[in-house]
């Protein structure tokens, strides 16, 4: 049953079959970046296509308040169509074969600007545009004459010691150096984050000096005495200080998703966490209904100097919809009921308000919390959830963000299917963009 869930929900849907290119720029994506800029994303059909070996001219535009600039102009082979039956694949399943059909970059522009002035954090950007365009892609290859010819050869040993690529496994010819491999896994792990401090484009997790140490494992230690900032643990911000914990613009959506501490002393949070706690829907699922407003703040003030729990209020472009809790699984009343280890984190959710409920809202939402806690702490190679084991739709969306069912768990209040989630699953799925196209008449 769960090899056959795993099949279905995890796995994601091949890509359709190739239609027509546009023979004129259209736009296809748009990323917003935390500064309100806005890159676009536009593409169209290079000359030369075959139907064998597609390639695309992509250009990345910049636009910030009444300015519009071009970042970036590249020409792309399109990656290979995935195999739709065993049948098809070949008995080579070697990293050089995996990439020979992955998407190769071939050219990329202004010129001026990559013999000039790159950095880690333009690829970043890139690969982020890339993988918004092509979010199945595992591999992005930089081919050696494009390194050569955009100047990215002082690049290399950066980009392969912050963690963003690895070098191709095929011998390199008597002239050039091996092409560069960008690995999806590593960039949503937050890889090339250190290039990026002072700049507009922040990361995803705390956008400030305290996560500016990032992915790089050659940094000073500056956080935890003995330990590289990609494995130091980031303490519970403060509130009134921090502001977004977490922020990621979702595509699919063209929404902004956010989370911030809930705050007890804010009588609009309290307000809030207490309608979505006494309604009908939540109050089958969390069984906290309340007997007055003071009973809901009384909860929150115990939360807030919690070391082992975050309680955060989640957003949609500023609109709250609903609450998460984060906690520390070894001091929670799971940590007898099965093999806890020292840094599985665990989360609670609820969704308040009707009009943010779906699977397309769901798909983004819980890959955005597993992906917060991953990068909270390197440590941490599994998250952990415990919902109702008759909440089947609840579970059928944990699977689908790279959980599986080790088993049920009895709870003096509930039995639950404790699903884990392992790091490494998580980051190789990378469950972060939804396939199908959403509901167009649900929100």
């Amino acid at each position: 049953m769960l090899a056959s869930r795993f099949n279905q929900s995890c796995v994601h849907t091949p890509p359709p079959s190739r239609v027509p290119a546009p023979s004129s720029w259209e736009i296809s994506s748009k990323i917003e970046l935390p500064d309100d800029q806005t890159l676009i994303i536009k593409k169209m059909a290079a000359s030369g296509s075959t139907d064998d070996s597609s390639r695309t001219n992509i250009e990345i535009v910049s636009e910030y308040s009444d300015r519009t600039d071009i970042l970036y102009t590249l020409t792309v082979q399109d990656p290979a169509p995935e195999y739709t039956s065993p049948t098809q694949e070949p008995n080579d399943n070697s990293l050089a074969f995996r990439a020979s059909r992955a998407l190769h970059i071939l050219e990329l522009g202004p010129v001026d600007h990559w013999t000039e002035s790159a950095t880690e954090s333009d690829l970043w950007m890139l690969q982020y545009a890339l993988l918004a365009l092509w979010p199945e892609q595992e591999l992005i290859v930089l081919t050696p004459q494009v390194i050569k010819q955009a100047g990215l050869t002082s690049l290399r040993a950066r980009i392969l010691t912050s963690g963003m690529g690895i070098e191709s496994s095929g011998p390199p010819n008597h002239t050039d150096s091996p092409s560069l491999i960008l690995l999806r896994s590593s960039f949503w792990q937050g890889a090339g984050q250190g290039a990026l401090s002072g700049t507009a484009f922040a990361p995803w997790v705390l956008p400030n000096s305290l996560h500016e140490g990032g992915y790089t494992r050659d940094h000073t230690p500056a956080l935890v005495p003995g330990l590289s900032p990609a494995r130091s643990p980031l303490p519970k911000p403060k509130w009134e200080e921090e502001g977004d914990v977490y922020t990621r613009y979702i595509p699919h959506l063209q929404q902004t998703l956010s989370f911030r501490l809930i705050n007890p002393h804010n009588k609009q949070d309290v307000a809030t966490f207490a309608k979505w706690q006494d309604s009908d829907r939540v109050n089958d699922g969390w069984r906290q209904r309340g007997a007055d407003s003071q009973e809901h703040l009384n909860y929150l003030l115990k939360q807030e100097p919690d070391p082992n729990t975050w309680g955060l209020i989640g957003y949609w472009d500023g609109d709250p919809w609903g609450y998460i809790e984060i906690y520390w699984a070894k001091e929670s009343n799971i940590a007898d009921l099965y093999d806890v280890r020292p840094f599985d984190r665990g989360f609670h959710a609820l969704v308040g308000e009707e009009k943010y409920r779906g699977e397309h809202r769901v798909r983004a939402w819980m890959s955005s919390v597993l992906h917060l806690i991953f990068l909270l702490d390197p440590r941490t190679d599994r998250a952990v959830s415990e919902p109702r084991a008759s909440n089947a739709k609840m579970v059928q969306y944990e699977c689908m963000n790279g959980g599986h069912v080790e088993k049920l768990i009895d709870l003096p209040h509930k039995r639950s299917a404790l699903v884990l989630f392992p790091r490494e699953r998580f980051f190789q799925l990378c469950p972060m963009a939804w396939t199908p196209a959403p509901p167009s008449k649900q929100q």
